[in-house]
């Protein structure tokens, strides 16, 4: 489930800038909880937590994610995922990414360098037993990619004061060994009521498109709503996969640097 959860990470990707100013602070914590529907009643199977700490080199940060099923959960199908990835934000661009998850029994490592000089994107993944297999890839000259967790902050750190409705996005990504692209479309403001949070939270709302794959067929789409605030914070995500839905929740939040937008009652 927490490899669903990544995924939809992925899709909120990177608008890559070149913004000397960022909205998160240092040691700033988001933990959020996956719950599951094959009706109208959703589940809680998985939480997931996504801290940031500043690195000593100058504009530099690294992000830890970690995901694990509920303990019942466990003997049905036990997942523990572990994400983290090192960017810069002058440009806005993913330096290191690490992935080693425990899913069901399936292991897989992957972990990549970015090298912005040759344009190259250097790695290797290591599935199950087998020996660890190296891969470099050409980055395209006109395309800046990103990486799972760097693309969760760069989406956030951008300016949607004056967005439109219906403005369309493109993004670009790595995901294992290959380069993906895929659009978002705004979809307009929204207040939603957050029981984990025992609040309303004013939201963006967007609709992004998926990558077909294990989790989807690519037909589906997914709705993201992030606070309307400098945090950009995703509070909550909703989409189908192929049996079933998925949503997510903001249950949790520390150090934002500015105030969530609760709706005053």
């Amino acid at each position: 489930m927490n490899k669903i959860f990544f995924s939809i990470i992925v899709v909120i990707l990177p608008y890559i800038s070149d913004s000397q100013t960022v909205n998160f602070s240092n040691n700033e914590k988001l933990s959020y909880v996956g719950a599951y529907s094959l009706g109208f009643i959703y589940t809680e199977v998985a939480d997931v937590t996504i801290q940031l700490e500043k690195l000593a080199a100058a504009n530099q940060y690294r992000v830890r994610g970690n995901g694990k099923t509920h303990k019942f959960y466990d003997k049905v199908f036990k997942v523990r995922d572990y994400y983290e990835t090192r960017f810069e934000t002058i440009p806005f661009r993913s330096l290191f990414f690490y992935r080693n998850i425990d899913e069901g029994g399936y292991t897989m490592q992957n972990k990549y360098f970015f090298d912005w000089t040759g344009k190259n994107v250097n790695g290797q993944m290591q599935k199950r037993q087998d020996e660890p297999v190296p891969y470099s890839l050409a980055m395209s000259s006109d395309k800046n990619y990103s990486d799972v967790l760097t693309c969760f902050y760069n989406f956030r750190n951008q300016d949607f004061t004056n967005i439109l409705k219906g403005k369309t996005f493109s993004f670009y990504f790595i995901l294992d060994n290959e380069f993906y692209s895929i659009q978002c479309v705004y979809i307009g403001k929204e207040v939603r009521k957050e029981k984990k949070l025992k609040a309303k939270v004013n939201c963006i709302k967007f609709s992004f498109e998926v990558v077909a794959g294990e989790v989807f067929t690519g037909k589906e789409k997914i709705t993201v709503w992030l606070s309307d605030d400098p945090n950009h914070v995703p509070v909550e995500f909703e989409f189908p996969i192929r049996i079933g839905r998925m949503r997510a929740y903001l249950q949790g939040y520390e150090n934002l640097k500015f105030p969530l937008n609760i709706v005053q009652e």
